[in-house]
This record gives C-alpha cells, sequence and structure tokens, in this order.
C-alpha cells in the first residue's frame, strides 16, 4: 500500500514539474491592419486595438505599401503575413527575398509574360543556359562595352546589312565569297600582300587609273591574240 501511495506522489510531483517548467505560450491573433510608414525594417500598422510595429513575414513576398490593406498576427513579436489589399492600382507591385531565390518546375513550362514590356537588370551578370535559345522581335539592339563570341558554326540570312566601324582586325584562315554584283569606294589606299594573286575575268578587264605603274623583279608577260597599246 504504501509503495502505491509513493508511486502516485512520485507521478504527481512529476506532472507538477512539467506545468511549472512549461515556458507560457503567447497568444496569438490574427488582424486587419492598414500599413501606415516603415522604418528600421518594421512597419508600423494601424489596427482597431492602435498602432504596432510588425515584422515582414518570410512567406510575405509581396512588399506592403503605405496604404495597404494587411493581415497581421499580434503577439512577440508582431508580423505582416499577407498583403490583403493594396491602395494603388497602378504602382508596380514589388516582390522582395531577403537571400537568393530559385524559381523551378518538375515538369511543364516557366513561362514569364507581360502586357507591356519585361526588364531584367542585375548589378554583376546575366546568364542564360539552354539546349536551344529562341529570340523573335520586330526589332532588336543590343549595345556592349566588349563582345566575345565563341562558336563552331554560324549561319545568317539577311536581306540588308549596314555596318560601321573605326577599325577592324580580321584572321581567317580560309576565306570564299560569292556575290552577284560587288563593289567598293575607298577614298585613300587599297592595298595587298599576297603570295601569288590570280584573277579570272569572263568577259571583259578594265583598269582605269591618272597613272598606272607595273613592276617586276624578273619577267613581264603579256599574251593575247591582240594587242593594242597606244
Amino acid at each position: 500500500m504504501n509503495d502505491q501511495n509513493n508511486l502516485s506522489i512520485d507521478k504527481e510531483d512529476t506532472l507538477m514539474d512539467a506545468i511549472l517548467t512549461t515556458p507560457a505560450q503567447t497568444v496569438v491573433r490574427l488582424e486587419h491592419g492598414t500599413v501606415i510608414g516603415h522604418e528600421n525594417g518594421l512597419f508600423l500598422v494601424r489596427t482597431d486595438a492602435g498602432i504596432g510595429k510588425c515584422y515582414l513575414a518570410a512567406s510575405c513576398l509581396l512588399q506592403p505599401s503605405e496604404g495597404d490593406t494587411v493581415l497581421i498576427s499580434t503577439g512577440e513579436p508582431n508580423f505582416v503575413l499577407a498583403v490583403l489589399e493594396r491602395e494603388s492600382e497602378t504602382d508596380p507591385a514589388l516582390l522582395r527575398f531577403p537571400t537568393g531565390a530559385h524559381l523551378h518546375t518538375d515538369a511543364g513550362d516557366l513561362e514569364l509574360s507581360s502586357a507591356q514590356a519585361v526588364s531584367i537588370a542585375a548589378s554583376e551578370q546575366i546568364q542564360v543556359t539552354s539546349d536551344e535559345l529562341t529570340l523573335h522581335a520586330d526589332r532588336g539592339r543590343a549595345v556592349f562595352d566588349r563582345f566575345d563570341f565563341f562558336g563552331n558554326f554560324v549561319r545568317s540570312q539577311m536581306d540588308h546589312v549596314k555596318a560601321a566601324a573605326e577599325f577592324v582586325d580580321t584572321f581567317v584562315r580560309d576565306l570564299s565569297a560569292k556575290f552577284v554584283w560587288s563593289r567598293r569606294d575607298i577614298e585613300e589606299m587599297d592595298e595587298t600582300h599576297a603570295g601569288n594573286q590570280h584573277t579570272v575575268v569572263k568577259e571583259q578587264l578594265t583598269t582605269h587609273g591618272g597613272d598606272i605603274t607595273t613592276i617586276a623583279e624578273h619577267n613581264v608577260k603579256i599574251d593575247a591574240d591582240q594587242i593594242h597599246l597606244g
């Protein structure tokens, strides 16, 4: 009998110790409020109970603005859980991530679309990696301070090409070009250095200049059915 009484007393003592050592739980309530300001990373929210300072919950990616109606949890500390209604319908919405973010879909496509414009900005680097890259636009423009391109094969098809450069330096091992009609206008000097040069003209070759000088170290040969000089 005494052992049973002692066992009962031990159980009551253990239960009482657990109650005494359990920290008091903070009562959390959900309320609606209006954002009236923002300072030092905290949002000032006015509710029926008064004005309080709230942290932004990690799940609330939409950055609240002044005048927005928000859902908050009151306790220690207070948190803004969600933006329920925005004051301005014209100001752009801001999704803010405290650290890096990664958007991923396990199946299907990920599409980013806008009724007007899409802008992507980064202070350091923008990287695009894919098996295939396709761009469609009525007009395109690219501005680079320096541009490096590396590839194995390039194919282009255009109706009109216009290029302007202060200086062009090109190194090509083999160059092959085919034109229907070709013309070059050079204001000053046109100079060619070649090991051998071979020119084939099907019909007529005309060379015109104020003065023409032909110099050969060994032989000059002119061969034709008729040769007219003067």
